[in-house]
């Protein structure tokens, strides 16, 4: 399942980009004017159309792919706007639910913060921060709170995706519980990195003009993303500890 997953999250990139290329055109005009046409030309014809006529036109529609391609991936993924105040939530997926025990209509609108407790790690929190305010991959281990008040650690890796025009528009992340040492947990970390290494870092499609009117005074000048997966060496990352208990309410 992981795999299929996988692959239509690859495609959402690579396929649309090829559908509205000169190449694809050629490809259509080639079809239409050969000298010996046969049912597998036309039924070919047919449904590339059909699956141009569903390919995103926006970065907006690009997500909405994403979320049900990932819907019931059971890695946890999490869905942030860049370009609403607050870096609010957008999507999650059953996995995230299953973590969190936070449902769908629990999580969307809220700062990932909303995780945090009294014993979150600063220094994790500050990292976070960085790599969003600097528009970069992040991965962190720290500290966060399941829906029953519970603790768990969470390793946190985090993708920034921009569209065609630069703009920062998303950032797609994954939760994985881990334990101490990463025991029992590297299947799971294999997971989120072949997820994130195959998101694109960069769009082929616009965003919507609200999005782009809401960012106008925050363009910034696309970077190389470098990819750190969950399994990289070069991963920033807190020291694991065990850690159980309640959230203290303040």
């Amino acid at each position: 399942m992981l795999q299929h997953v996988l692959l239509r999250c690859y495609c959402l990139h690579v396929f649309p980009t090829f559908i509205f290329s000169p190449e694809y055109a050629a490809l259509r005009t080639e079809l239409l004017t050969a000298e010996t046409r046969s049912g597998v030309y036309e039924s070919l014809e047919v449904e590339l159309e059909s699956l141009r006529s569903t390919c995103p036109r926006t970065s907006e529609g690009w997500l909405a792919l994403l979320l049900v391609a990932v819907r019931y991936l059971p890695q946890a993924v999490v869905v942030c706007d860049a370009s609403l105040p607050g870096l609010p939530i957008v999507g999650v997926n059953v996995g995230f639910e299953a973590v969190t025990g936070f449902k769908a209509d629990q999580s969307l609108g809220k700062n990932c913060s909303f995780l945090q407790g009294e014993l979150t790690e600063k220094k994790a929190i500050h990292e976070i921060r960085e790599a969003i305010r600097a528009q970069v991959c992040c991965n962190v281990t720290l500290l966060n709170y399941k829906a029953s008040g519970q603790t768990f650690l969470n390793f946190l890796s985090m993708t920034p995706i921009f569209d065609a025009d630069g703009l920062c528009r998303y950032f797609v992340a994954t939760v994985t519980e881990v334990q101490e040492r990463f025991s029992g947990t590297k299947p799971q970390l294999r997971q989120a990195d072949r997820l994130h290494k195959l998101l694109p870092t960069r769009l082929s499609w616009r965003s919507d003009e609200a999005a782009r009117r809401r960012m106008s005074g925050v363009v910034r000048e696309t970077r190389p993303v470098e990819r750190r997966g969950a399994l990289s060496s070069s991963s920033s990352s807190t020291s694991l500890r065990s850690a159980s208990g309640r959230r203290t309410r303040r």
